[in-house]
């Protein structure tokens, strides 16, 4: 997983940067990848905030949607709120004969929750760093 800490200190920065320089386009897509290292390093709350605050930038790319929703529904599970982490995800079918783009990816997560997280306990190692 490399080093999270440093891509958090990195993204903070990068952040920082965009609210004082204005560049809303970028702020939906590293948002989205701060929420994915805040749930990495075992802060599901604030995963949470970043990926809702990713999700409610004007017209978020389809990239931007699929890694803020994974990090919206890995960061309720993270902080004890699984039900609604898989909420997040229920409109989702596999059997839509057109999905979205990335569709496939979020049913993946889903039943990942709905498994009980299978990749926490590597999470919960990491975290630690």
């Amino acid at each position: 997983m490399g080093r999270p800490a440093e891509a958090e200190a990195a993204l903070r920065a990068v952040i920082d940067h965009l609210d004082s320089a204005g560049h809303a386009e970028l702020f939906g897509p590293v948002s989205a990848s701060l929420a994915i290292v805040c749930d990495i390093r075992g802060r599901g709350d604030e995963a949470v905030a970043w990926a809702r605050r990713a999700l409610e930038t004007r017209e978020p790319s389809a990239t931007t949607q699929v890694v803020a929703t994974q990090a919206l529904a890995w960061g309720l599970s993270s902080a004890g709120r699984g039900r609604e982490g898989i909420a997040v995800l229920d409109s989702l079918s596999p059997a839509k004969m057109r999905p979205e783009p990335f569709e496939a990816e979020l049913l993946v997560v889903r039943g990942n929750l709905r498994r009980g997280g299978v990749i926490c306990g590597v999470r919960s190692r990491i975290s630690r760093r």
